[in-house]
């Protein structure tokens, strides 16, 4: 399996599963997706996800994951990371039942890194909410070498230590979720010292995950199996529905409104049957989500973020 596995259906990226024993008995084994690079890779990227959410779903369904559920926009940034030439690692917290980061898990990821396939790599961390949280915690403790934190502030320990001992950050709120979006600005007026006429080490991008609208291509590129069809057929719907304004931005929160009612009565509308429309199962879903854009993954700042962790690793 290579960087080429997934170009027959861009949208689709295999992974392969991994249960590595914990260091500590009695402790479940930590589970991990991951997909090598074609050639010798650049460096891993720890993947860490949000709340309720794992590992597999960042990749999609295949022999070697047979359990992946492959959300678009973690696709998306799987995808990206191997065109860059990075292995991909996604990694399940220990709290199976909530889904959310905690303490013990740090050590979890060091066993992960220790592990033959993993050890010995220049390391990068990227997640959203509680994962965001996450990567900056491995940040300041020295585990990786830089950090993508997505739709998530920092606490006052993490911004004073970064005071103390300057580390490769990248901050991507989004625009709609305002009160993160003030608590992270806050962060950056208090981080934006650390950069210099020469160097950056602190980048806050208020810009790159904002609103997208709901286009065919749109829909094409992140959705698996999608075809210009169906996805006019589905603009077509939220636009009558009044749920997509005439720029085919959406208007109605997707995570809250009833559009898998109007797409798919019923559940019948043959048209729409292939795809999975479960909540925290459904691609499409998932597609939206990101245009609506209030705390979501954004794929968007994942080749910003590695060419700020580049240029400060050639320093």
């Amino acid at each position: 399996m290579n960087t080429l596995a997934y170009q027959e259906n861009r949208a689709e990226v295999p992974g392969i599963e991994l249960q590595i024993p914990s260091s500590v008995p009695n402790q479940d084994a930590i589970q991990v997706v991951y997909a090598p690079t074609a050639s010798h890779a650049n460096g891993l990227v720890l993947l860490l996800h949000a709340c309720t959410h794992s590992a597999l779903k960042f990749f999609s369904l295949s022999s070697t994951c047979p359990d992946c559920v492959g959300l678009s926009e973690e696709l998306r940034i799987v995808r990206l990371l191997l065109e860059k030439g990075y292995t991909p690692v996604a990694i399940s917290c220990i709290n199976r039942k909530s889904g959310c980061w905690t303490n013990p898990d740090q050590d979890r990821i060091v066993k992960v890194l220790q592990h033959q396939l993993f050890a010995n790599h220049t390391v990068y961390a990227m997640g959203a909410s509680s994962g965001g949280s996450f990567a900056a915690q491995l940040l300041v403790r020295g585990v990786v070498d830089g950090a993508l934190v997505m739709v998530m502030s920092l606490g006052n320990d993490v911004v004073g230590k970064l005071r103390r001992n300057p580390k490769p950050l990248y901050l991507a709120p989004m625009p709609r979720d305002k009160r993160t979006t003030t608590a992270t600005i806050n962060n950056y007026q208090d981080l934006k010292e650390l950069n210099t006429e020469h160097k950056q080490m602190i980048i806050l991008d208020t810009k790159s995950c904002d609103s997208l609208p709901v286009t065919r291509s749109y829909l094409q590129e992140r959705v698996p199996g999608m075809t210009a069809n169906i996805a006019d057929r589905l603009i077509s719907s939220l636009l009558q529905e009044k749920h997509l304004d005439a720029s085919q931005m959406l208007i109605v929160d997707p995570t809250k409104s009833n559009w898998r009612e109007i797409v798919s009565p019923d559940n019948s509308t043959r048209w729409l049957n292939k795809f999975v429309l479960k909540p925290g199962y459904s691609p499409l879903a998932k597609a939206l989500h990101r245009a609506w854009a209030y705390h979501e993954y954004c794929s968007e700042v994942v080749v910003p973020a590695l060419e700020l962790f580049e240029s400060n690793s050639q320093t």
